[in-house]
């Protein structure tokens, strides 16, 4: 997977606007989609966007712990242009969270759709009313939006509050956690037979379970001679990423995509315990890394691992998400 808003050595690739036409806006490094032209075909488009469950059902995508469905889609729809999407979730009455780099080029809400299943699992979109809170997108990457009373009246909320984990961060030994990234992949690219089908964009509830610390894993890239024999270990340190405020994950059941952007983090067992949202990978980066012979990586569960070119292939490094109890923290009661 390619990356998006991440260092790796000393490779720096920003989320930013690129401009397409006089006008147009682009939030690249996010799954994007073709925005029709008229008012009418946009609105059919939110009309008949597929939401699907992990079921590949249009019905509601649910934790089957809580019986609750507070996931949803951000859709990205300008007047003309690139559309996009993140990932989101409904974590308290009106206010719902997703990633500051899936808004902050372009600060309209009216340009932001919201689709999820309501209370009698009826699919609905209704429009972003407001920002309530914008982070940055290269460290506290978190987007707080507002909607309207009597839509959230009817949209299943989280009902959860910040784990409180301040005393974790840092730790020569990661203290673990095993988590869920509630997320939905888009079609292109994840799910070719639902692009098929479809013939439109659309996105799949597809949660992740993985592993997560307030520890950022270590890695090394290790230079090797001709005969393949150890010559130095070069730490690779992602500058972006901080301990005080970020989640560290990594050791997921299933690859984190783009359009997972924004998907809430919480603790698997129990999903009133919220520790954040999902932002960006650290991948395999062929240009920054291609003099390394074979890479040292340290994780979440404090085991070192040898992985070779061939290992990496299918995987990424670990993933970073912003903490909720930083945020507030800083901003109290923003949601």
């Amino acid at each position: 997977m390619k990356s998006w808003g991440l260092v790796c050595g000393i490779v720096f690739l920003q989320l930013s606007v690129s401009g397409c036409g006089k006008g147009e806006k682009v939030l690249t490094g996010l799954p994007t989609f073709d925005v029709p032209v008229l008012d009418s075909e946009r609105e059919e488009m939110l009309h008949h966007f597929p939401l699907l469950n992990d079921n590949e059902q249009e019905s509601a995508p649910q934790d089957s712990r809580s019986g609750k469905s507070p996931f949803g889609a951000l859709v990205y729809m300008p007047k003309s242009g690139k559309g996009a999407y993140c990932s989101v979730a409904h974590v308290s009455p009106g206010k719902v969270t997703t990633n500051a780099h899936c808004v902050d080029d372009d600060s309209d809400p009216g340009n932001y759709f919201l689709v999820f299943y309501n209370k009698r699992n009826w699919k609905r979109y209704e429009r972003v009313i407001s920002f309530e809170f914008v982070g940055k997108k290269d460290s506290l990457d978190v987007a707080v939006l507002n909607i309207l009373p009597e839509v959230a009246a009817n949209w299943d909320t989280v009902s959860g509050s910040p784990a409180r984990t301040l005393q974790e961060v840092g730790k020569v030994n990661p203290t673990m956690h095993q988590v869920t990234l509630w997320s939905f992949n888009p079609f292109d690219k994840n799910h070719p037979e639902l692009a098929e089908k479809y013939q439109r964009p659309g996105m799949r509830f597809t949660p992740k379970h993985c592993q997560a610390s307030r520890t950022r894993p270590k890695l090394a890239g290790i230079v090797v001679d001709e005969q393949g024999t150890e010559v130095r270990k070069v730490p690779i340190v992602s500058s972006v990423s901080q301990e005080k405020m970020h989640w560290f994950v990594d050791a997921c059941d299933k690859r984190p995509v783009q359009g997972n952007s924004g998907s809430l983090i919480t603790d698997s067992q129990d999903t009133s315990k919220m520790m954040g949202v999902y932002h960006w990978n650290i991948p395999v980066e062929e240009k920054s890394m291609s003099g390394y012979g074979r890479f040292e990586y340290r994780g979440n569960d404090n085991v070192v691992s040898l992985l070779e070119w061939d290992d990496l292939v299918d995987r990424d490094f670990f993933g970073v998400g912003s903490d909720f109890a930083y945020l507030l923290s800083e901003k109290p009661a923003v949601f």
